[in-house]
């Protein structure tokens, strides 16, 4: 990686996300895919790839982005429930932080929906609290 990047976003994990275990959800690409998101050919390679790069360059900020056009959150509580797992995972991963991509229906115009931009605006401040 060249020497002028120093920030790396890990796209798209799901709003929602759910998992117990994370060494056996990386041994399983299905259902990691189904409770993470992170569809990546070769999950296993994937990760190994980021902790190297961790320890190779700790100077770059990883970051594990939410959402996305195609992760829409089966319910605005079950997002809001998934903060803490949300957290547990950027910690299990070793990474810096989160980037929410909140793109309700598919598009950033549907923030204009008063109930989607108080769930947003909810979302992260719950998220905030780890």
């Amino acid at each position: 990686i060249s020497p002028d990047v120093n920030l790396l976003y890990l796209s798209f994990a799901k709003l929602d996300l759910s998992y117990d275990d994370i060494s056996s959800l990386i041994a399983t690409p299905a259902l990691f895919k189904s409770l993470i998101g992170l569809e990546y050919i070769g999950i296993n390679e994937y990760f190994n790839d980021a902790l190297q790069l961790r320890k190779a360059r700790p100077d770059i900020i990883m970051l594990l982005s939410l959402g996305g056009e195609n992760y829409q959150p089966i319910s605005l509580d079950a997002a809001l429930n998934s903060t803490e797992k949300i957290a547990n995972l950027v910690d299990e991963l070793g990474f810096d932080g989160i980037d929410v991509d909140y793109e309700p229906n598919g598009s950033f115009d549907a923030l204009n929906d008063i109930n989607k931009a108080d769930f947003y605006v909810k979302y992260v401040t719950k998220l905030r609290e780890y």
